[in-house]
């Protein structure tokens, strides 16, 4: 081996000890254990750097397993067999060709687990067993390196190994050791490099605490030495095809970290992150405005960039807009509705499950990074699932199913709960929420009334249902940063939701190629038009549903009454699916079947209520919606002014 640059930093005291070992008369064996990348092997180059102006140089032969993991394994055998004989030969060869000089002549083997699995019985290897004479006798100074992990889990096992290897286990440099380091790699480079890319003493000190923040699974000085190269490699690639100097900077690790997964600023504005919260979750003033908070303080308050960007609880029933918030949230930040990687409470309901949950958010946030996590229904997992997620939280970590740390620190990480449903359906009563005539305006007496009560609300939280032993212990609640809670929808909300839900619908629909077995035929859906507040005053003496249609606010007040409660805006949906997606789809069959037209050239599918709506005559008769098909020759002939189609 070659003697190293003479650039190692710290680690005095580990090279001393492996100097005492190598000097020791009776077992000169040593191991150095630690984490890939920490410098093990620079550690021995370092070594014969130290020593190769003395009396006694240090003159290191490398095994190459992996050229021995080439052959045949009763070759390697026999190879690891006669290593002693080939020491000696190669000792004598030294001597004759320095005649009259003295030397130490030392063995390194590194990653020497991988003879564990040559030769392998029951209870040793065969290819190790062949070391132990050499090592017994002390014959030759050894040094073999290897992770913790894996020396203990191959070489530890068998204890004639064990029992002859002196340790020398390899800490991480510090940052302050760290910056030593590569400002050596650096001045090394700019000596043999044609073009080397400046970095100022700032910007290589955040380049570091970036490393160190964001790469979790690899240790210094590997890792910073890794993200120097990549960003020198940018610089230079700049630098050539441009024709001008660079240097490393923010914008560089900005750059590289995304090339890593990482966006080490947030991808969006805060600014554009509250506004699709706001555009997209109706009916909830003071969810939206504890969100934007929230928000606020990730974007512009210092933090521990450790730990996630955001961490939130959303309470509250379901279909209150808990699901809609955390994909506004995905949507803003990484651009997509579906960026959210979800884990169901309900599915780790056992304390096993605790390991499993968190090797599968590891193993995806290893793949991708640019996510949401929704804990759903966090309630409903066993409370060691619940406790075992503490250390995401606290430390932005999870381990992946091969036991490597993975950082989440460029993540949002939401739990919802449905926890409290009594507790917010009568703050809702007391807020009078039903008869808010302007449900998405925040207001201070609305925050006002929820402080009131959120001791309370948290009380619910840790006491869960009763009888059912799922309450939420407090020490995991302090470990969000916001408790947002989703109140009650009033129905003028429900109605808002309705309409946009319909009017997704007839877009979708009029796709051509939307319905897979009508091929590129379109679907023509005609709604009623919104209403003004006279319009409504006249007819049921208020203004509620002001610049909302009919069919929207039938099925807010006619349909969802009973299941508003446990539903929610989750109600619309069957709604719309039950009594007009069906109907729709059952007249297409019908028509098909008969050898009828149902495209957009054809005619259109006409929306209205049976006249039995809240707003029309009083009748025992149920409420309900109506569907038809009009060819174009009958909607020549109808009153199209009071079936007028809403523009898009």
């Amino acid at each position: 081996m070659k003697a190293g640059d003479g650039t190692l930093v710290g680690n005095t005291e580990k090279i001393h000890m492996l100097e005492d070992i190598m000097y020791n008369p009776g077992n000169p064996s040593a191991v150095l254990l630690g984490e890939a990348g920490i410098g093990k092997t620079a550690l021995v180059e370092h070594l014969i750097y130290l020593h190769q102006n003395t009396t006694e140089p240090f003159i290191v032969v490398r095994l190459a397993i992996e050229t021995l993991g080439e052959l045949k394994e009763n070759i390697v055998i026999a190879r690891m067999s006669t290593l002693l004989d080939d020491m000696r030969k190669i000792k004598q060869a030294t001597k004759e060709g320095n005649p009259g000089k003295r030397f130490k002549l030392i063995l390194f083997i590194d990653e020497v687990h991988k003879l564990n699995d040559i030769g392998k019985s029951v209870r040793s290897s065969a290819a190790l067993n062949a070391l132990k004479e050499g090592l017994g006798r002390g014959i030759f100074p050894i040094i073999t390196a290897t992770t913790s992990k894996e020396y203990f889990e191959n070489l530890a096992t068998d204890e004639a190994i064990d029992r002859r290897f002196n340790q020398v286990i390899l800490e991480p440099p510090s940052l302050e050791n760290t910056k030593k380091i590569l400002e050596k790699y650096i001045e090394f480079r700019k000596e043999t490099n044609d073009y080397e890319p400046e970095i100022s003493e700032e910007s290589l000190e955040e380049l570091i605490s970036l490393t160190d923040l964001y790469i979790r699974n690899q240790v210094n000085p590997a890792k910073s030495i890794k993200i120097l190269d990549q960003c020198a490699g940018h610089e230079t690639r700049i630098h050539y095809s441009e024709n001008r100097n660079t240097k490393i900077d923010h914008g560089t690790f900005q750059y590289v970290f995304k090339q890593n997964g990482f966006n080490i600023d947030p991808p969006a504005s805060a600014k554009a992150v509250k506004e699709e919260v706001h555009r997209r979750v109706k009916g909830q003033p003071l969810a939206v405005k504890l969100i934007g908070d929230a928000i606020n303080n990730a974007f512009f308050a210092p933090r521990n960039r450790k730990k996630p960007l955001l961490t939130a609880m959303f309470v509250g029933t379901t279909g209150t807009g808990k699901t809609e918030t955390a994909k506004a949230l995905a949507h803003a930040l990484f651009g997509r509705d579906d960026a959210i990687l979800t884990i169901n409470g309900g599915d780790y309901p056992t304390p096993e499950d605790a390991p499993l949950v968190q090797k599968f958010i590891g193993d995806d946030m290893a793949a991708n990074k640019q996510k949401v996590i929704l804990l759903d229904e966090f309630e409903k997992a066993h409370k060691t699932v619940q406790f075992s997620l503490m250390r995401m939280l606290d430390e932005g970590i999870v381990r992946d199913s091969h036991g490597v740390e993975r950082a989440i620190n460029n993540t949002v990480v939401i739990a919802t709960t449905n926890l409290g449903a009594t507790f917010f359906n009568d703050l809702g009563k007391n807020m009078k929420l039903g008869r808010n005539q302007t449900p998405d305006d925040y207001s201070n007496e609305l925050y006002g009334a929820f402080l009131d009560r959120k001791q309370d609300l948290i009380q619910q939280l840790v006491v869960g249902d009763e009888g059912q032993n799922n309450g939420i212990k407090p020490e995991i609640l302090q470990r969000f940063q916001a408790i947002i809670p989703y109140l009650p929808l009033p129905k003028a909300i429900f109605a808002l939701i309705a309409r946009i839900k319909l009017l997704a619908l007839k877009e979708k629909w009029s796709r051509p190629g939307a319905i897979y077995s009508l091929g590129d035929t379109s679907i023509r859906i005609l709604l009623p038009k919104v209403q003004d507040a006279k319009w409504w005053e006249e007819r049921v003496h208020n203004n509620d549903y002001a610049g909302i249609d009919p069919i929207s606010a039938t099925i807010a007040e006619d349909m969802i009454n009973a299941k508003a409660d446990q539903e929610g805006a989750r109600a619309v949906e069957e709604i719309v699916n039950t009594r007009i997606v069906s109907k729709i789809t059952n007249i297409i069959s019908e028509r098909i079947d008969a050898g009828l037209p149902v495209g957009s050239a054809d005619g259109a599918f006409l929306i209205g209520t049976n006249g039995h709506a809240f707003f029309e005559e009083v009748s025992q008769e149920r409420s309900d919606i109506t569907v038809s098909f009009k060819p174009n020759n009958e909607l020549d002939f109808m009153n199209l002014h009071t079936r007028k189609e809403v523009k898009m």
